[in-house]
């Protein structure tokens, strides 16, 4: 078995700063290298923006498939359509053959760069795995597996005061299951991955499956928990060997003095066990295990804040906004608004809830567009954005024979959710979240 895990050939030597690709890129600054290749920051003079470019080594353009392997880690995140997972605009290649991928320019630290920084809340590590499950959740649905889920390849910018998780990097995805490029070389299976995330098959060399991706999750848990992973140190072997063999520790006797509950310890400990069919089902269930001990360490609701039962359906709150959790219908604050107002919200917040039992896809996105819509015409854009996000997770969910217009009604709350960023000054956020639908739906109601 051949362990392709540290391939350190970079491009760096076929492409310098000052340089234009494509008669439309300037190199502008070299960021980094990485195993595939080396990351510039780069000018679009003609769309007057900031991009970043990705240029694969010569090894990957020698041994790639003619016409395809370059394409497949655009194809893989183009094919993701979800406001946390990054944009590509181009796929090309240079004067020699070399390949380059041209996607947005994201401000904010990795993850791994934020762990080594700084001791994460517990409510923040919960928001932050949620958001990269979400994520992840929109990949699976899309046929796409990542392949390298790791604390790197997230990058999380502060939005409002609000964590914003971005996925990053498919160099390693798979596309509906099937074999890629680098999975032998000289006759031998190619485990490819980074070894302190990889699941005990692909350590095996089996090929990545969503499950896959859940381990990874799992791992980058632990480590917002403990600062470290739970099989960190050694050779690439070494740590591939113990994740197959070793015993997972909880976290809690890994983090001394740090209050991590055993239902948190057990979370863990099912997305890291060592056979796929042991871990959660998806990243669905992954995220409602999270959010089921998130609500349970939350004090009790007055009753007078609720409305439907709390269980009747999903939603997004201001702490996690960007994944479903169920939904407690609070009366979201009426002040900033009139009585008329709250209670005109308060009469969406119910049909949305009575459409979800219903089983009425189209009843339930208009009444997040028009609940959004009374939100942001009493200037309150965040509450709008969060309920546009909670309507596209709950419909992307719900997706299926029986709802053949979601899709449809998901791209319309997208572009709703764009332009309420727009509105509230986001311009940037709002470009970012239209670049992910294709679709020119109507924007929400002014009436």
């Amino acid at each position: 078995m051949h362990h392709n895990v540290a391939m350190a050939e970079t491009a760096s030597s076929v492409a310098k700063v000052g340089d234009i690709l494509g008669g439309k890129y300037v190199l502008r600054e070299h960021i980094a290298d990485g195993g595939m290749g080396s990351v510039f920051v780069a000018d679009q003079p003609d769309l007057a923006r900031t991009v970043v470019i990705k240029i694969l080594g010569r090894w990957v353009a020698c041994r790639r498939e003619p016409g395809d392997a370059h394409c497949d880690e655009a194809i893989a995140a183009s094919r993701v359509h979800h406001p946390g997972s990054v944009v590509i605009f181009d796929c090309n290649h240079l004067g020699d053959g070399t390949p380059y991928i041209a996607m947005e320019h994201l401000r904010g630290r990795s993850l791994s760069r934020i762990i080594g920084e700084e001791v994460i809340p517990l409510p923040r590590a919960i928001d932050l795995v949620l958001q990269i499950l979400s994520a992840l959740a929109a990949t699976h649905r899309s046929g796409v597996v990542h392949a390298d889920v790791k604390s790197e390849n997230f990058l999380v910018e502060s939005i409002d005061g609000a964590d914003h998780v971005t996925m990053i990097d498919f160099g390693l995805a798979r596309i509906d299951g099937r074999a890629t490029w680098f999975d032998h070389a000289d006759g031998e299976v190619a485990v490819s991955g980074t070894p302190e995330y990889m699941a005990p098959e692909v350590a095996r060399g089996e090929l990545p499956t969503a499950r896959a991706d859940l381990y990874g999750v799992g791992v980058i848990l632990y480590e917002l928990l403990t600062r470290a992973t739970p099989f960190g140190g050694g050779t690439a072997a070494e740590i591939m060997e113990r994740h197959l063999e070793d015993v997972v520790l909880p976290p809690s006797s890994h983090a001394v003095g740090r209050d991590i509950p055993a239902a948190l310890d057990e979370i863990v400990l099912r997305a890291l066990e060592k056979r796929p069919e042991d871990r959660f089902e998806d990243a669905g269930a992954f995220a409602g295990a999270l959010r089921e001990l998130a609500h349970a360490r939350r004090p009790p609701e007055p009753a007078l804040a609720r409305g439907l039962d709390a269980t009747a359906v999903p939603v997004l709150d201001a702490a996690t906004c960007g994944t479903p959790v169920p939904r407690r219908r609070l009366a979201r604050g009426s002040a900033g608004c009139g009585l008329g107002h709250a209670g005109r919200a308060a009469g969406l917040r119910r049909a949305i809830g009575e459409a979800l039992i219903r089983g009425d896809v189209p009843g339930v996105a208009h009444g997040y567009l028009d609940l959004a819509s009374l939100l942001a015409h009493g200037d309150r854009f965040s509450e709008a954005a969060c309920e546009l996000e909670e309507g596209i997770d709950v419909l992307s969910a719900g997706r299926g024979p029986n709802a053949p217009d979601a899709p449809k009604l998901v791209d319309r709350l997208v572009v709703a959710l764009a332009a309420i960023y727009e509105d509230g000054g986001q311009r940037q956020r709002a470009r970012r979240i239209a670049a992910t639908t294709d679709g020119h739906p109507t924007l929400i109601d002014e009436n």
